[in-house]
């Protein structure tokens, strides 16, 4: 039947100076606050305020009384404009107690209450609450107020205070902390239904695809038992949904536990979600309506709003502060993003965040950020060094570090929430047993992280060896491939680079829109390591070349299968190919290389020689290498070997270098030598008269008396003479011969010696050029002329008695002049040519 309502709601711990406090330093104190039409919605229009009082957090250890005045007004004003005169601001506010109020004694949370003087009359809308508080003792301990810091935030201020210990004349101070009133009535709604509190994400991450359940609290505020109440959860926005559930019966001042569930949004976007009941008595405090983010990779448990104007931490130590998360399915977390209050002192301080299992235990810590002024009163991202993955169905626990003991950094939303153990913290920054966080700060701005959408690869085969590629696949259900190793299509060839580097990612896009990602190692199998080996990688010529394989199990040289041992018969420099294949059927390929080993000797070139000459064979190479001459039936050790065959012979070299040995064979062909005969066509001849002198034998021949390389020569010799001839042959073999040629003198030549005087030569000497004079000239005389070998040198007839000789290309020497008449020699003269 009476009833009190609290306004404002947030129970939040606040300083000691919200209210009457029992120390002789508050002796007075003076407040003057504006409380908003929505914190006072529980109490309908045209209701008559009958009460006044505090909540506190703790009372005091001794009674306090003082002397209490209570003023309220009404007002339109949506921020506080009262400022800061005190007796100015109540001036016109209506003086709804005058009287003593004492500060109860108590341990825990209690609350403390006059009866006004006169009642007041609640019009609905905002009031102005004043009051002034004055003792003179005795004083007891400290008495402590719930209030709230954010709803009526500066710079305009939720209100004023004033508290002194010996001044009465106050002077307020604009702040934005204010003390939790109590405003009794009695309840003349027998139908007034409150729903007070929501519990829901404000952060879906859609990936998920998981039904988060959504929490209220129905308050019955009538002054009967309400029966068959129904509540409706309507969603509408970016996702629509809409469900009743019904509360059979409720007491008057009773309150209940509504969870609905099987609302699983999908569509990116803000949902607008609102819990009602029918309309009654008071429609204000019907509904809660609630904005709901719908994102990709974004969960958070904390409602949207401002987090900047009341903070939280560890005043001595360092430590963590968590709250519980439900992980729904396999999931992976890459950061916790946490909201900054608005203090300067926070600035260049280091924070954190961090992930802690369900008891306490650190998984893992992010990166640090050290706060700048850019960073109060903001959310910021705090990154893992890499993704975290999450199990399903797991309850973790997110965490903002405290790494600086001291300081208050995290941002709270002065709002209360339902759950009781909504939120926990931990000493030190290592993690540790959970402690519950026991008073109702209102939420603490901690959201999730999530990684990209799973994306499930599929590679065929699973396993490849080193080299060889796999087929793998992403799902339909994606769009947008982006491959890791390139590619834009569903499935790419996957060759891996090596066992450690087998790793293929893609990125996506989900049927939400969502990015998505995935990664599949492809097994890589190592090949064999192929190993040839051979005592030496050079063979002679027509040698074999043996050689062994290891590392592998089975092996095939040019395609065929061989044991580890092979051995073959190169006659060229080869590189053979070896292909080994190992227990997982995987192939690699070794090469081993043969040379063909030559000894670097030359010997002498075939030749021909004449019969009865002796040559040389010789060979040429290294001073270390051994020869050895076959000569037919001897062998010779030397490098060199005389040789005198009389036909056709082959003679054999073998060198050796203690390795290897070359046979190389010279061929030495005889050619015969020429068998020369010389013959005279007069084997005795007048002094001076001509003969020919010819060989018999084919070649060319050279003649002692000069003239020309014919096989016959013309000579007219005055005395007897022996005659000489070489004759060579294609070959280059010489064969020589020799003839006399006899001379007389015949009878013909002397009778006509007497008609020699008849003809002179001039000059003589001469120098080749001289006139034979004919005194007595006839036709049919000749002038011959020879050298002192008898060879004629020139011929020439008498047309006159005087005939002009020209010698002067002919050798200086003794030449002899024969004239010739009728056949006959009628003289022979001789001329030197100088």
């Amino acid at each position: 039947a009476n009833i009190f309502v609290e306004a404002p709601l947030n129970q939040i711990t606040g300083s000691v100076n919200r209210g009457p406090n029992g120390t002789a330093a508050h002796s007075f104190v003076s407040g003057c606050y504006l409380v908003s039409q929505a914190e006072l919605m529980n109490i309908p229009s045209g209701t008559s305020l009958t009460s006044f009082g505090f909540t506190l957090a703790a009372g005091v250890t001794a009674p306090v009384s003082g002397n209490f005045t209570v003023y309220l007004q009404h007002t339109n004003d949506l921020t506080y404009q009262k400022g800061t005169a005190f007796n100015t601001a109540v001036s016109n506010m209506t003086t709804s107690f005058t009287g003593i109020l004492t500060l109860p004694v108590s341990a825990a949370s209690t609350s403390v209450a006059v009866t006004l003087s006169s009642p007041f009359t609640y019009t609905g809308g905002a009031l102005y609450v004043a009051y002034n508080w004055s003792s003179t003792g005795p004083f007891s301990g400290t008495a402590s107020y719930l209030g709230e810091t954010t709803v009526m935030p500066l710079p305009v201020g939720g209100g004023g205070i004033f508290t002194s210990a010996v001044s009465a004349i106050p002077t307020l101070t604009l702040t934005n902390a204010r003390p939790s009133f109590l405003f009794g009535f009695t309840n003349n709604n027998s139908n007034d239904l409150w729903v007070s509190n929501i519990d829901a994400p404000s952060k879906i991450s859609a990936p998920l695809n998981t039904s988060l359940p959504v929490r209220t609290i129905i308050r019955n505020i009538s002054n009967i038992t309400r029966t068959n109440v129904v509540v409706n959860f309507n969603v509408t926005g970016a996702n629509t949904f809409n469900t009743n559930q019904t509360i059979p019966s409720l007491a008057a001042g009773a309150s209940t536990l509504i969870t609905f569930t099987g609302f699983n949004p999908q569509n990116l976007g803000v949902n607008t979600i609102s819990l009602s009941v029918p309309n009654d008595q008071n429609n204000l405090n019907n509904a809660i309506v609630y904005s709901q983010s719908v994102t990709c990779n974004r969960w958070a448990n904390n409602p949207p709003g401002t987090y900047t104007t009341q903070v939280l931490g560890f005043t001595a130590g360092t430590g963590i502060i968590t709250s519980p998360y439900l992980n729904p399915i396999n999931a992976a977390l890459t950061g916790i993003r946490g909201a900054i209050g608005n203090l300067t002192t926070s600035i260049n301080l280091p924070v954190c965040a961090a992930l802690l299992d369900a008891t306490g235990n650190l998984i893992a810590m992010t990166n640090t950020l050290t706060m700048t002024s850019g960073n109060l009163g903001t959310f910021q991202d705090f990154l893992f060094a890499s993704p975290v993955n999450l199990n399903a169905n797991t309850l973790y626990n997110l965490g903002l570090v405290q790494l600086t003991s001291g300081i208050s950094i995290v941002g709270l939303l002065g709002t209360n929430y339902i759950a009781s153990n909504l939120y926990s913290y931990v000493g030190g920054t290592t993690g540790g047993a959970l402690i519950v966080l026991t008073t109702n700060f209102g939420y603490i701005g901690i959201e999730a992280i999530y990684a990209n959408a799973p994306v499930s690869l599929v590679s065929s085969p699973t396993v490849v060896c080193l080299g060889n590629c796999a087929t793998v696949v992403a799902p339909s259900t994606i769009s947008n491939y982006t491959w890791s190793s390139g590619g834009n299509t569903s499935s790419i060839t996957a060759c891996p680079a090596s066992a450690t580097n087998n790793t293929f990612s893609v990125v996506g896009t989900t049927t939400l829109g969502c990015p998505a990602s995935g990664s599949i190692a492809v097994a890589v199998n190592p090949l064999p390591n192929i190993t040839l080996s051979s005592i030496t990688n050079s063979v002679c010529v027509g040698g074999t070349f043996s050689f062994t394989a290891n590392g592998a199990n089975t092996y095939s040289l040019g395609g065929v299968t061989t044991s580890s041992a092979m051995t073959q018969s190169p006659s060229t420099n080869t590189i053979y190919t070896v292909s080994g294949t190992n227990a997982n059927n995987c192939v690699n390929t070794a090469t081993i290389g043969v040379s063909i080993a030559t000894l670097s000797v030359t010997v002498s070139s075939n030749t021909t020689i004449c019969k009865g000459k002796t040559i040389n064979v010789t060979a040429s190479g290294p001073a270390h290498y051994t020869y050895s001459w076959f000569l037919g039936t001897l062998t010779l050790p030397f490098a060199s070997a005389q040789v005198n065959p009389t036909v056709t012979s082959s003679y054999t070299l073998t060198a050796s270098d203690g390795f290897c040995s070359q046979t190389n064979v010279v061929t030495v062909s005889v050619s015969p030598v020429p068998s020369v005969t010389l013959s005279s066509s007069k084997p005795t001849s007048c002094r001076g008269e001509s003969v020919t002198i010819s060989g018999n034998s084919v070649g060319t021949y050279s003649w002692s008396s000069g003239g020309l390389n014919t096989a016959s020569i013309t000579v007219a010799p005055l005395v007897t003479t022996v005659y000489n001839t070489t004759v060579t042959n294609t070959d280059g073999c010489s064969g020589t011969a020799q003839i006399t040629q006899n001379v007389v003198i015949c009878t013909s030549i002397a009778t006509n010696e007497a008609s020699a005087n008849t003809i002179s030569i001039w000059p003589n000497p001469n120098n080749g050029s001289f006139i034979v004079n004919d005194d007595h000239f006839t036709q049919n005389k000749i002038i011959e002329i020879y050298n002192n070998l008898g060879e004629m040198v020139t011929r020439n007839e008498i047309n006159n008695n005087k005939t002009a000789i020209d010698l002067t290309s002919a050798a200086n020497g003794i030449y002899f002049v024969r004239i010739i008449a009728d056949n006959q020699i009628v003289q022979i003269s001789k001329i030197i040519k100088q």
